[in-house]
């Protein structure tokens, strides 16, 4: 990944670091968005990966992965939006009430 980001203006230090966080990033997610563990933080964190992957794409300017990635973050995004807040514990409530706000 090193030698591929080299001609770029994006230092060896953060490709470096950021290799190894998405990694372990993916095997984390994965593993809650399949059991189901706080899904809508899942999803809403699997979307901010495919953004950082979409601005990668976009420095080594491959136009053509850039276009899917687009497509996998607009599916991410509206995944964690139909996901029910995890605050409350009726989705009934989320119509009636601001999610994860204080009840009074």
């Amino acid at each position: 990944m090193q030698t591929t980001f080299a001609k770029t203006w994006v230092p060896e230090a953060l490709v470096s670091y950021s290799s190894y966080a998405i990694v372990a990033a993916e095997v984390l997610l994965c593993i809650c968005l399949v059991v189901g563990v706080l899904p809508r933080i899942a999803w809403v964190l699997t979307a901010i990966l495919m953004f950082g992957l979409l601005v990668g794409q976009t420095v080594l300017q491959d136009y053509n992965n850039v276009a899917n990635i687009w497509q996998y973050l607009i599916l991410c995004i509206v995944c964690a939006s139909l996901n029910p807040c995890p605050c409350l514990k009726d989705s009934s409530e989320i119509s009636n009430k601001e999610c994860c706000s204080t009840k009074s």
